[in-house]
Formats: structure tokens, C-alpha cells, sequence
């Protein structure tokens, strides 16, 4: 039995097949449950996930064995990784891990909002704005229906106070649509909205005041749509369990989908960073950088957005060899369709240097 999990948005949910329709339950005792914390290790996972498991299991009379899970944007490689091992370990096959405004891109697609006959909303970009108590996520995407295809562009986060006092709110406003302006900026998106754009919101997890914000920065552009993203999303990662085990409706949205976060690389702990790929770049992807080899003995891969040792993510570390300093070597990263990442290094002349997690 296949089931679409939302660990993306306050409280969990999850989405199954039943009497031929897509229902989607709620679990309360859960609300509250996502910190900072929460994806970093296997003893707050595996309690989600057995209350999940054994929720599902009463509602649906027999046990899941596979799932397609929604996460927040923020969630690392690792992070996803981890969730998949812990799921498998306890009898869920994780059949993909996706962010949680992707799966909820892909639910809107199969909704009343579009019109899956027509081309009528093909090439027009709509945005979905889920707001929480101190961070919200914008995204971009384009439904091409009459070729049943999903692209998202990319997601951009916005962080703020979550106890904003009205005289903080003019300064937040202008944070958002300068935010805003670069997001465009990246992924030239203007000249594709217009009256066939939606812009699907939830602002159930912030105050007042931070709403107002953000509706005074869409509020020129289009009409706002009010949407639960929870439902969406465990719908969404529910419709790609199916679409994954090859029960799908053959005219089921294929979904391409960009990676948030940069891979760098650089050269010891001082070293400068190298971008191998950019944020925004759709998957899957596969790309050889070739860099000239420094002083410095050691080479480390870093996933994130802020080129800064503190906050990123180290992926890979490989140990060049002495005799190859002032030589090029090729980095190759490649990312499939499962946002599975891997490394390879090779000298100029082929060979393959191994990563440090392996000696």
C-alpha cells in the first residue's frame, strides 16, 4: 500500500487511495513536532515515523510498505538520506523524498485550478506562498498540461521575526519585495504572469501582521487563492507513490524540479569556493569541473547557498595526493531524478581518487 507522507509543514499528514478517491488524514498529536532538530538524527525520526506507520495502519485496515515523503526545502542531502534509511529500516520503502512545495505544485496540477484539456494556463507561471511562524517559503512553477509536464523553478526563503511588532513591519515589506525582485531576477519569471497565474497561500502559522506584509507584496500582481499546502503536499508526494509504482494515470504530471542548494567546492579550510552547480538548476544533471590543484592537500564538497564554511554542508572529502599539486583534476557531481548526489574525482591522467568516507 502506497502512501504520501507531509513532513513539511507543522503537523503531519499523510494521503492514501480509498473508496477510489485521494483522502488525507491529519495527525494531531503530532502538531508541533518539526524543529530545527527534527531531520538530524534517527531518534527523533523513528518515533514519527512508528506513529505514522501505525496511524495509517488502523485507517486503512492492512500495513504500507512504500511512501513518497514531502520535507521542508531547508532539509539537507544528509538530512534526506537519513530519513530514507530510517524508513527503510522500519519497513517503508522511501521511494523518493521531495520538498514539500513540489508535492503540493504537483496536487494543483491535478486540481480544479487548471484546466488539463486546454493550453490555456501552459507557459504562465504561478507561485505558492507558505508562510510559518518565523520563515516563509516562495515557489515558482509552470504547468504544461497539454504535455502533462510540472516544472518547478526553484524555491526562495524569506526569514523573519516571529513576534514582528508593527513598527518592524515597513522594513519586513521591503525585505519581501526586494527578495522578490531577485528572485525574478534569477529565474526571469515576470514575462510569463499575467491573469492565467494563480498564487496559492497559507498563512495559517504566522501572525497577522507578517500576512499583511506579504499580501501587500503579491497584491499588485494577481489574485490570491487560499489553499491548505499540508493536504496539497502529502496529496502531491501520493499522486508520485503512484506514479512511481506504475498505477498512474498515464496523463499524471512528469515533474522537473530544480536543486535549492549550491555545490561548491574548495581547497582546505581557508580555500577559496568553486561553484560546480548553481541553485535553480533543474534536475537530473550531471556536470565535470575541472580544477587546478593547490597547496592545500585536502578537497571538500560543500551543498548550500551561503558559501560559508559555518552553514553549509560538507558532502564529500577527498585527500589529493602531494604530486598533483599545480595539476587539474576533474570534479564531476551528478544529481538524478531522486535528488541522490554523488562525487567522483580524477586525475588528468583517469585515475580515480577514492573519498576520505571510504579509506
Amino acid at each position: 500500500m502506497n502512501l504520501g507522507i507531509d513532513l513539511s509543514s507543522d503537523i503531519i499528514s499523510y494521503s492514501f487511495l480509498q473508496d477510489n478517491r485521494v483522502k488525507t488524514y491529519y495527525i494531531k498529536e503530532s502538531s508541533g513536532f518539526r524543529t530545527k532538530n527534527t531531520f538530524d538524527n534517527k531518534s527523533t525520526l523513528l518515533p514519527l515515523l512508528k506513529c505514522i506507520k501505525n496511524s495509517a495502519d488502523r485507517q486503512l485496515g492492512q500495513p504500507i510498505d512504500s511512501a513518497v515523503y514531502s520535507v521542508p526545502e531547508y532539509c539537507s542531502y544528509f538530512q534526506r538520506g537519513l530519513l530514507r534509511h530510517v524508513s527503510e529500516s522500519y519497513g517503508i520503502k522511501a521511494l523518493k523524498v521531495m520538498d514539500g512545495s513540489v508535492c503540493t505544485a504537483r496536487a494543483l496540477c491535478e486540481d480544479v485550478w487548471f484546466d488539463r484539456h486546454t493550453s490555456n494556463n501552459d507557459g504562465y507561471v504561478s507561485f505558492i506562498v507558505s508562510i510559518f511562524s518565523d520563515y516563509a517559503e516562495i515557489t515558482a512553477f509552470e504547468p504544461a498540461l497539454k504535455q502533462t509536464l510540472l516544472e518547478t523553478f526553484g524555491t526562495t526563503t524569506i526569514s523573519f521575526n516571529s513576534d514582528l511588532k508593527e513598527n518592524e513591519a515597513e522594513k519586513l515589506l521591503k525585505r519581501i519585495k526586494s527578495e522578490l525582485h531577485q528572485y525574478d531576477r534569477d529565474l526571469s519569471l515576470q514575462r510569463n504572469i499575467d491573469q492565467r497565474s494563480f498564487l496559492f497561500w497559507n498563512d495559517s502559522g504566522c501572525s497577522e501582521i507578517v500576512s499583511k506584509c506579504f499580501r501587500d507584496a503579491f497584491q499588485n500582481t494577481f489574485g490570491i487563492m487560499k489553499t491548505n499546502t499540508s493536504c496539497m503536499a502529502s496529496k502531491g508526494a501520493f499522486l508520485q507513490a503512484v506514479r512511481m509504482t506504475g498505477a498512474a494515470d498515464p496523463e499524471a504530471a512528469v515533474i522537473y524540479s530544480p536543486q535549492n542548494k549550491t555545490i561548491s567546492a574548495c581547497f582546505g579550510e581557508n580555500g577559496e569556493f568553486k561553484k560546480l552547480i548553481d541553485y535553480y538548476t533543474i534536475m537530473p544533471t550531471k556536470l565535470t569541473a575541472h580544477l587546478l590543484v593547490s597547496t592545500e592537500p585536502d578537497l571538500f564538497i560543500y551543498e548550500g547557498n551561503y558559501l560559508n564554511r559555518k552553514y553549509d554542508t560538507i558532502i564529500g572529502e577527498f585527500s589529493i595526493p602531494e604530486n598533483l599539486e599545480g595539476h587539474e583534476i576533474a570534479v564531476t557531481v551528478d544529481i538524478d531524478y531522486n535528488q541522490l548526489i554523488t562525487v567522483s574525482v580524477e586525475d588528468e591522467f583517469g585515475n580515480v581518487i577514492i573519498p576520505k568516507a571510504l579509506l
